[in-house]
């Protein structure tokens, strides 16, 4: 994640879909997996907030607390939406991603013991899960979550939940693709594809989390369906794009 983006339509989105699922009484870790700034402009998306009446009924609060944002959001913007405690309960993880493997795996240890007490963490790469050419090693493998990191939180009982860019690919089959790539170390999860046009968060549901992580995480995201219209956020069902568990 990169502080730029900050307030942003598809933060709004994400932030919201944080607040939902921490209603179904899951305590959530946030895994920020921050970056610099860049020049770049192509996520100051902000011109919803001068559209209430399309997008505020959404989640007021929340939408109240982003058009507090400024246009230029720093890291200090950053800890104050944080310190407002939109996403009840949750526990932050609010560190910038070190490059290369030693200090890497340092970093994921650190998270592993900072998130003991969660139920469901949340995984905000720049791009979202590491590509075949990509490593810890690499310069840009601060821009992706790996495999492994996702699957040590997995196997100690927690659920997941994680950004995706989406590539230009045709967008059902690749969430087919992921999902199998995760069944990889999730075989029993139930997942879901949390998704609009541009961007897609998967979630991850661990049948051996504390207190049925898959009754909530059904619960919640039926609650999101029956608030919330398809242009804001979908919520399709792996099982819905044809695959086979």
């Amino acid at each position: 994640m990169k502080v730029q983006y900050l307030g942003d339509v598809n933060d709004y989105r994400k932030y919201a879909l944080l607040r939902l699922l921490a209603e179904a009484d899951l305590k959530l870790g946030v895994n920020w997996l921050l970056t610099p700034d860049d020049d770049r402009a192509d996520g100051n998306m902000r011109s919803y907030l001068a559209r209430p009446e399309n997008f505020r009924s959404y989640d007021p609060e929340l939408f109240d607390v982003m058009g507090t944002v400024p246009d230029a959001p720093k890291f200090g913007d950053f800890e104050k939406v944080e310190s407002k405690g939109v996403i009840p309960g949750a526990i932050y993880f609010s560190r910038y991603v070190p490059a290369g493997r030693q200090a890497r795996e340092a970093f994921h240890a650190g998270s592993m013991g900072h998130f003991a007490d969660c139920d469901l963490v949340f995984f905000d790469p720049d791009n979202g899960l590491a590509i075949q050419s990509t490593s810890k090693n690499r310069a840009n493998g601060i821009k992706f979550v790996f495999d492994d990191e996702l699957e040590a939180h997995y196997r100690v009982g927690r659920s997941l939940l994680f950004y995706q860019h989406f590539p230009r690919v045709d967008r059902r089959q690749f969430i087919r693709n992921l999902a199998t790539r995760l069944r990889g170390f999730a075989a029993n999860a139930e997942i879901w594809a949390c998704h609009t046009s541009h961007v897609l968060f998967m979630l991850v549901a661990n049948p051996a989390g504390t207190g049925n992580h898959i009754e909530k995480v059904s619960t919640a995201l039926e609650a999101g369906r029956g608030r919330w219209s398809e242009d804001f956020i979908r919520f399709t069902p792996v099982a819905d794009l044809g695959m086979t568990d």
